[in-house]
């Protein structure tokens, strides 16, 4: 049965099928959390609040997106509310630095090669300091594999905007990586 046959059954009163909507999207939304705190407990406590008001919402979901953004849209908020109750900044220490790399320039010297600590280090910092506009739509695009329209649905954003955010970050990034190459 798909997402929108679910849903619904879901509004028509059968609640318990929202529990094979949980199962469908858990991982992909605890591992969004993950990408905003660093504790995995953490993460999943913010992945059960996100389905917890889903199902309270699931009257107000339109069907204009698919569920699985619908849900992003949801723990994205989350997890931005979380953080800035907790006055603490997104961490990118948990960030695989092999797709950060893939992403930017492919033509490292064997010198180069040598410094890939100092580089991981220099993209996590700089990932820290990006406003976390820029930072939101880059990682949504380049560790959650989400294309431009999706990150536009999730971040309720137009989609041109979310193309110039991704652009701006990249430029960042490329800016600090050819400064430091430059040292």
């Amino acid at each position: 049965m798909k997402d929108r046959e679910l849903i619904e059954r879901i509004k028509n009163g059968e609640d318990h099928l929202y529990n094979e909507l949980v199962k469908r999207h858990w991982e992909k939304i605890v591992a969004l959390c993950k990408k905003y705190v660093k504790e995995p407990e953490l993460a999943e406590d913010l992945a059960q609040d996100t389905f917890l008001k889903g199902y309270i919402n699931i009257q107000k979901f339109k069907g204009n997106s698919a569920f699985s953004t619908w849900a992003y849209r949801i723990a994205a908020n989350n997890c931005k509310n979380y953080l800035t109750s907790q006055k603490l900044r997104v961490p990118r220490q948990d960030v695989d630095i092999s797709q950060v790399q893939d992403h930017f320039q492919d033509n490292h010297t064997p010198e180069e090669d040598m410094h890939t600590t100092e580089l991981e280090d220099l993209v996590l910092e700089t990932l820290e300091t990006l406003p976390d506009h820029l930072q939101s739509a880059y990682i949504l695009s380049k560790f959650q594999g989400m294309t431009h329209q999706q990150i536009s649905d999730t971040l309720d954003i137009p989609l041109n905007t979310v193309k110039i955010r991704i652009h701006r970050a990249k430029q960042i990034m490329n800016d600090e990586i050819n400064n430091w190459r430059n040292e």
